[in-house]
C-alpha cells in the first residue's frame, strides 16, 4: 500500500550523528511519509503529478506530490538493490 509508513530506524544511525537527526526530524513532519522501496518504485512509474524533492542532508532520495504537497521518501541506501 502507497502511503504506508514503513519502520526505518535500522539506518539513522549508520552514518552519523547529522544523518541520524536529520531523518528523525522528517519521520516527525506532517505530510511526509517514509515508503518501502517497492511502494517508491511505484509510486516512480504512477501518472501521479510527482516531483523529485531529495534531502541530501539527511540521504533521503524525495518525491512531492504535486496535487496534495505530500512528501515520500526512501533512504538512499534502501534503493541500493535497484542500482
Amino acid at each position: 500500500m502507497i502511503g504506508k509508513p514503513t519502520d526505518c530506524l535500522s539506518s539513522d544511525t549508520m552514518f552519523g550523528d547529522d544523518v541520524g537527526i536529520a531523518r528523525r526530524n522528517f519521520r516527525g513532519e506532517p505530510g511526509c511519509l517514509f515508503v518501502a522501496s517497492t511502494d517508491f518504485c511505484r509510486l516512480l512509474i504512477s501518472r501521479l503529478d510527482l516531483k523529485r524533492a531529495d534531502e541530501a542532508v539527511a540521504r533521503l532520495i524525495g518525491l512531492r506530490d504535486m496535487s496534495t504537497g505530500l512528501h515520500y521518501f526512501i533512504e538512499l541506501e534502501k534503493l541500493g538493490v535497484y542500482r
